[in-house]
């Protein structure tokens, strides 16, 4: 499945079929690809401390309105994240283009980052 995802996007490694998790670096960032059961999860760790988490959680609302990324705090990895689902099923050109929309929201979060 992540293998389908870089031939959609053009992405210019190659990604071995049987990949559960890989790293697309894309304008700087690592946004990590991760299959999990029937879907696949974008990921995009932002360097975030949980204390600051309340500021950026009051952008939430409005940025659900536009896109499907969604902010999260990963307890495991102890940073925030934004993440998007693609279903199993999404043809290349789905694929490609929820991939595309989840870059638009990582380089607006990255901004509000660097604000």
């Amino acid at each position: 499945m992540i293998s389908k995802l870089a031939v959609a996007i053009g992405y210019p490694e190659e990604v071995a079929d049987n990949s559960s998790v890989y790293a697309f670096r894309v304008d700087g960032w690592e946004i990590i690809a991760e299959k999990i059961g029937r879907r696949l999860v974008l990921k995009l760790y932002l360097d975030v401390a949980y204390d600051d988490l309340p500021e950026f959680a009051s952008y939430v609302a409005g940025r659900l309105l536009r896109e499907e990324a969604v902010l999260a705090w990963d307890d495991k990895a102890q940073n925030a994240v934004l993440w998007r689902e693609i279903p199993e099923n999404a043809n290349s050109a789905a694929m490609k283009e929820a991939f595309e929309e989840f870059a638009d929201s990582c380089e607006w979060w990255m901004q509000r980052l660097s604000d």
